[in-house]
């Protein structure tokens, strides 16, 4: 920023100019959950059927700042996984694999995004990012 004449003040951080802010500013969580659960969700109202079951269970997208779901509404998502899958199995299994991914989302977040890290953290972590990676690249080819 300082190159373009864009600072007030001197920044709070006091690192080389060889560390990056991500390995000293943690990734805000709730912030996290919400993107990786509205775009999760917004692919899946695709399907007129699952947007119908959105609404009948409450789960609202906001309409400011460019619409999404709010941390209450993702975490309602979350917590509507199971019945969501069933649903999803019955009125349009092609968007399984979106489901699949959220619960393994899910599993990230019961075990990362607390007070403290629980046992197989790591392990969520890695079968959210392999599902993520084959999630991204199956649509890529679509």
């Amino acid at each position: 920023m300082k190159n373009y004449k864009n600072v007030i003040k001197p920044s709070l951080l006091k690192e080389s100019d060889n560390t990056l802010v991500l390995d000293v500013v943690p990734l805000p969580e709730l912030h996290l959950l919400m993107k990786i659960v509205t775009v999760c969700s917004q692919l899946l109202c695709n399907q007129p059927a699952v947007t119908n079951w959105f609404k009948a269970s409450g789960i609202i997208f906001h309409g400011y700042n460019g619409g999404g779901l709010d941390g209450r509404n993702s975490n309602k998502v979350l917590k509507k996984l199971e019945t969501c899958s069933s649903f999803v199995i019955e009125e349009c299994p092609d968007y399984l694999p979106l489901v699949d991914l959220l619960m393994k989302f899910n599993s990230v977040v019961k075990s990362c995004f607390g007070m403290e890290l629980l046992d197989g953290y790591g392990m969520a972590f890695e079968d959210f990012k392999n599902e993520l990676k084959v999630q991204v690249f199956s649509y890529d080819k679509t």
